[in-house]
């Protein structure tokens, strides 16, 4: 399988914030990594850093990709994870609550 590339828009489920991500696969490591192609803002009260919005970022990259543990096996769990990223920060954005506590909500509730 080639190197597949996949872009997608998602408004989060609180409708208050649209996502642009691009999808892509590499073969040789057998896994999705999703881009983060807009810009967010996460404001000054917030923590903004990698670590804590769950983001990383390779040297020569344009974008910014999604941080999660393990493999991203298919272009469905990709979707998933994206969603689920998306849902937790526009609820982090607008509360000012922690993403780790956001999202284990949202998973717990989910079922993910």
């Amino acid at each position: 399988m080639e190197q597949q590339f996949i872009p997608m828009e998602y408004l989060s489920s609180d409708g208050r914030m649209r996502y642009e991500f691009l999808f892509c696969y590499y073969p040789d490591l057998r896994t999705w990594r999703i881009y983060i192609i807009n810009h967010i803002r996460y404001g000054f009260r917030l923590r903004r850093d990698f670590h804590a919005t769950h983001r990383l970022h390779d040297a020569g990259e344009d974008y910014d990709y999604i941080c999660w543990g393990g493999l991203i096996n298919t272009f469905e769990q990709a979707k998933a994870v994206a969603s689920l990223w998306a849902d937790t920060t526009s609820i982090m954005l607008n509360t000012g609550r922690p993403f780790d506590e956001v999202c284990r909500e949202l998973r717990d509730k989910e079922g993910f």
